[in-house]
């Protein structure tokens, strides 16, 4: 019944969202080899996403001095990113032990509060649509939400 309730909400979003297709566009121009190592993430990369994701209005801020927080947020949390990289959303077990002393639910947590309050103000709906980007099997995109709520009232 979920899985059937996220297709569905994945292709409302597709057949409804006007910015959908900048959503496909931005996954399929990203630069994974570019997200395997902390240290080859880049600002430009930083850049492109702080963009991507104020399609949706985040209002989220793009200086010189915000990228570099976002991208030593995202560096300082990489393994534990890294370590969720082969989980899905349908076969996650959130308390598992992801690494010692870590259940895969506490790493999801600490990643995003590093990333929602490393700028000048929390942003928690910048930072659901940041980690989808960095493991969309995983973090449902809030926009995502929004749309799959509709079909499923």
């Amino acid at each position: 019944m979920l899985f059937d309730a996220i297709l569905v909400g994945s292709q409302l979003f597709h057949n409804v969202e006007p910015l959908g297709g900048f959503y496909d566009d931005y996954l399929a121009g990203k630069r994974w080899q570019l997200w395997k190592q902390q240290e080859t993430i880049d600002l430009v990369e930083i850049e492109r996403l702080i963009l991507f994701i104020n399609q949706w209005r985040t209002h989220y801020e793009n200086s010189r001095t915000t990228q570099q927080s976002l991208l030593d947020a995202i560096r300082s949390v990489f393994p534990l990113l890294q370590a969720l990289e082969a989980e899905n959303l349908l076969g996650v077990d959130f308390k598992r032990q992801l690494m010692p002393g870590t259940a895969v639910s506490q790493a999801i947590e600490q990643i995003f509060e590093k990333i929602a309050s490393c700028g000048r103000r929390y942003e928690s709906t910048g930072t659901a649509k940041i980690i989808h980007t960095i493991n969309p099997e995983l973090i449902i995109c809030h926009v995502g939400l929004v749309h799959l709520w509709r079909v499923c009232r």
